[in-house]
C-alpha cells in the first residue's frame, strides 16, 4: 500500500436528527471535506432525497 495513504489524517462526522435517522456525513482529511452527503425524508420517514458532494466536483441529487 502507498504510504501516503497509510498516514491520512482521515475521520467521518454523522449528523442525526431528533428522530435518530442519519440526515449527513462528511468524510474529512486533514480536517478538510472531502466529501459529503446530505439526506431528506418523506413525512412517511422514507428517504425523500441524497445530495452526493465531493470535491471539485457538482453535486449529484437523488430523488426517491
Amino acid at each position: 500500500m502507498d504510504n501516503e495513504l497509510m498516514h491520512r489524517n482521515t475521520f467521518i462526522c454523522a449528523h442525526y436528527d431528533v428522530e435518530d435517522r442519519l440526515i449527513g456525513f462528511e468524510k474529512r482529511v486533514y480536517g478538510a471535506v472531502e466529501m459529503a452527503h446530505a439526506y431528506s425524508y418523506h413525512a412517511s420517514g422514507q428517504l425523500r432525497s441524497a445530495c452526493i458532494s465531493m470535491l471539485d466536483e457538482d453535486p449529484v441529487v437523488l430523488d426517491f
